[in-house]
């Protein structure tokens, strides 16, 4: 992926040292991830319902990593339901440890 130099500029000044480790997650593939609406269920009910293969993401505890190509996941019912919502999952860059 090619970044823009201005976008690059401004991140290497305000990361400083971290700066590396933040471009370095841009060659790496992507964490597809979903998060639990407690709301809608508790976190050991969905585990159980959950018809993908998912590990906690350790960000937050709603938080999961998809281990598996989970197609159709935004037309699934359980995401029509707002039981969860899909996306990426964020990830600290190796080395940062806060």
């Amino acid at each position: 992926m090619r970044l823009p130099e201005a976008f690059l500029t401004r991140m290497k000044t305000e990361l400083g040292d971290e700066y590396e480790s933040f471009v370095c997650q841009y060659s790496m593939p992507p964490i597809r991830g979903l998060r639990v609406n407690t709301l809608k269920t508790d976190l050991d009910s969905f585990r159980r319902f959950c018809p993908w293969s998912i590990t906690p993401s350790g960000i937050i505890d709603e938080s999961f990593v998809l281990n598996e190509d989970a197609t159709g996941i935004g037309v699934h019912p359980y995401h029509s339901g707002a039981f969860l919502y899909a996306g990426a999952v964020c990830r600290k860059p190796r080395g940062i440890h806060r």
